[in-house]
């Protein structure tokens, strides 16, 4: 016995191959048989002319508050996006010191009318809190390097000290403990416009020792040189 039979669909793996005409069948939340399925079902629809395929990938979403007010994640799920990677830019909300907290409490009063406090101050406690009340789709967080300098640095218009430069390299080292999958940079907006490719590369090479990948909004996408230096 399936849970759910869908009939007669447009089958699009993914692979590259073309799309073919089949069944799918799920049991216990997983598909189970992809082809001409026999058998009874709790549920079955017809999706003749209709694309049964994987769940989209959304590869630059920065919904960080927005998924805590819209946990179902309706725009996203009835397009067919069922994993979110946030945040991108540089740009997140963890983590946060006492000044970045109040500023985002300014930036965004709908969440406190929600009901929802910013109560957390580690990239771990703010993933937890996505975790705690159950979300409809899956995220693929990443650390947001903004963040990180902001957190470490303020608005400073300078390199980093040798200190602050280590301190940095812990964040980025503390987000992908937490399950954060890369680094991600807006390298056009302060205070990341502010610092230089070495600083850059010794943050990506912390998130590179756990696999992590590199993402960035670069600095200028005008012909004026190099876009990272």
């Amino acid at each position: 016995m399936f849970d759910l039979i869908l009939r007669g669909g447009m089958v699009v793996t993914g692979a590259g191959n073309p799309w073919f005409k089949a069944d799918v069948a799920i049991r216990d939340g997983r598909i189970v048989e992809v082809g001409r399925v026999y058998g009874d079902a709790r549920e079955v629809l017809r999706v003749d002319g209709l694309v049964v395929a994987p769940g989209f990938i959304d590869m630059h979403d920065h919904s960080d508050l927005a998924i805590l007010v819209e946990r179902r994640a309706e725009n996203k799920v009835r397009m067919g996006v069922s994993t979110i990677v946030f945040p991108n830019c540089g740009s997140g909300v963890a983590p946060l010191n006492d000044e970045m907290r109040e500023e985002l409490r300014r930036r965004a009063p709908y969440l406190e009318e929600a009901g929802i406090e910013i109560d957390w101050s580690t990239i771990d406690e703010y993933l937890n809190r996505i975790e705690e009340g159950g979300i409809s789709v899956n995220v693929a967080p990443l650390v947001a390097y903004g963040s990180i300098r902001r957190y470490v640095m303020g608005m400073a218009m300078r390199p980093p000290t040798g200190e602050e430069l280590e301190a940095m390299k812990r964040e980025v080292e503390k987000g992908m403990e937490a399950g954060c999958l890369g680094l991600t940079t807006g390298l056009r907006y302060a205070p990341q416009s502010y610092a230089s490719t070495e600083e850059i590369i010794e943050l990506a090479r912390v998130a590179a020792r756990y696999g992590g990948f590199y993402t960035s909004h670069i600095r200028d996408e005008g012909d004026l040189g190099d876009p990272l230096s």
